[in-house]
């Protein structure tokens, strides 16, 4: 390394919680172990996979259909 290479932490990538004000993790969660902004909430996680799960069903019978017609 260079003799006057001057060293800097890497760019911020969190932001505070709403909550506690303490730094997040990329996906918007809080890292302390006691806010309530730790975990998803259950409902929206939930329609966020069933949203995944009728995609998923929808793209298997498109499949199934195209087949069909060969």
């Amino acid at each position: 390394m260079p003799y006057n290479t001057k060293i800097t932490s890497s760019p911020m990538h969190t932001h505070p919680c709403p909550l506690c004000s303490r730094p997040t993790r990329r996906d918007g969660r809080c890292r302390t172990w006691n806010c309530l902004n730790r975990f998803p909430d259950p409902a929206e996680a939930r329609e966020q996979a069933l949203a995944e799960m009728r995609e998923t069903i929808r793209t298997a019978r498109q499949n199934r259909t195209d087949r069909s017609h060969d």
